[in-house]
């Protein structure tokens, strides 16, 4: 008697006829939370049964199993196709193909390893335009050109989390400033210090 549960977090080693008929019977889900703790177990694949079976209305999303390439993101797209929120870990920084993810309007991921570059985040915000809220870690090699790919690509931004050895020059603050005109929330950590820099002080000061 699932029929009007909204939030579902589902957490499965396996799973049975039972399991997958009680996910479809929630026909209003919005959020679901999920993971597989056997990956041998083909976690996006008992995530398409689910999703086969639910009136999807999923508009938000994390999952706990690590992304491994582009193909296993595209599974996701396709089973969520009205996603606006999704949260996520990504095995490294060659998974970046976010083009399916047509709606979706808020980011937070992490990487499992390796560092977030500025090239990775060109490829992410360049395929997702209508972002509203992007969160990140594992920022070690993030620059000022990587702030200038966020402000070019996401000029409708509001919020703004980076965590990890970022840089960021003058340039890049004015950009951010010029191009994402919504922004109202901006954290920046490195190592638990909050706005240790000159620039990212002149920032804070627009807000």
């Amino acid at each position: 008697h699932l029929i009007k549960l909204i939030h579902l977090c589902l957490s499965c080693y396996s799973t049975t006829n039972h399991t997958i008929n009680s996910v479809a019977s929630c026909t209003e889900l919005e959020v679901l939370e999920y993971s597989s703790y056997n990956r041998t177990h083909a976690s996006l694949q008992l995530l398409k049964i689910f999703t086969s079976k639910m009136l999807n209305k999923v508009t938000s999303f994390g999952i706990g199993n690590i992304i491994e390439n582009d193909a296993e993101l595209d599974i996701i797209a396709d089973a969520f196709p009205i996603l606006e929120s999704l949260s996520i870990y990504i095995a490294n920084s060659n998974v970046t193909d976010f083009s399916k993810f047509t709606r979706l309007e808020d980011l937070d991921f992490k990487l499992h390893t390796g560092i977030v570059t500025d090239a990775m985040i060109n490829t992410i915000t360049g395929h997702l335009p209508k972002l509203k809220g992007l969160d990140f870690d594992s920022a070690e090699s993030v620059g000022p050109e990587g702030f200038k790919c966020i402000a070019n690509n996401c000029k409708d931004l509001e919020d703004l989390r980076v965590d990890g050895y970022y840089a960021i020059n003058q340039e890049a603050v004015n950009m951010l400033i010029k191009n994402c005109q919504k922004l109202e929330m901006l954290v920046l950590k490195t190592d638990s210090v909050l706005m240790h820099t000159t620039e990212e002080k002149k920032l804070l000061e627009y807000f």
